[in-house]
């Protein structure tokens, strides 16, 4: 039955939420001139990888772990993120699109290290997250789930799911290696999401003074 329910928000709500919230990415990125080639971990679909390569003229490459994904865009490997099959040195952009939370805490210092091995000197790291805090979820559309530990979390999603806080990936991401130059929060309002939702926003107010996720750009510690 959850399942089902499930589904039918997905259906009424955010359907297209992955493609709006690539335009705000997008939007929110600065205007890098950058030369080179990109890396998207946790690609998926592969869309926001295309739309990435089209604004910067970058040679691009996939990774998933889930290769049932079909007629990908874009060049694609099925692979773990802790174990990168890439020579040191050879992306300047990488993204990680609501990836890390699928990592279980114990390896994404591993993870992070795979990036900055593969990421050039002068490279750029893209990380989103959504806010764990959130009233809503983002994975299950249940309320507060967030609050509980992943045991409880991955019991209404498909596969292993823990948000970091912001403070926790913060203090992750330079544990290993990344100095964060950029942090943008943005909020349920900066996503052109359908009436609906924003309606039970309103009627939620809270709901908007709330970030909804971030958007963390990283690059190599001296």
């Amino acid at each position: 039955m959850y399942k089902s329910i499930r589904k039918r928000i997905w259906k009424l709500f955010l359907s297209d939420l992955y493609h709006k919230r690539h335009l705000l990415i997008l939007n929110r990125l600065p205007e890098l001139i950058i030369d080179g080639r990109m890396l998207d971990i946790g690609t998926g679909n592969g869309a926001l990888a295309v739309e990435i390569a089209k604004r910067y003229g970058l040679d691009t490459v996939g990774m998933d772990t889930d290769s049932t994904q079909k007629d990908h865009p874009v060049p694609f490997i099925k692979g773990d993120g802790c174990f990168l099959p890439f020579s040191n040195e050879k992306f300047i952009l990488i993204t990680a699109i609501s990836t890390i939370e699928h990592i279980p805490e114990e390896y994404r210092s591993e993870f992070l290290r795979e990036v900055r091995r593969v990421m050039t000197r002068d490279g750029i790291f893209v990380l989103q997250i959504p806010n764990r805090f959130f009233p809503i979820e983002p994975h299950s559309y249940l309320p507060f789930i967030g609050y509980f530990p992943p045991k409880i979390q991955s019991i209404f999603y498909s596969s292993y799911c823990d948000i970091p806080s912001i403070t926790n990936l913060k203090k992750i991401i330079k544990a290993n290696g990344f100095t964060a130059t950029d942090i943008i929060s943005y909020k349920i309002e900066d996503i052109s999401l359908p009436k609906k939702l924003i309606k039970l926003s309103k009627i939620v107010p809270f709901m908007n003074r709330m970030p909804f996720g971030y958007i963390i750009l990283a690059r190599k510690t001296k």
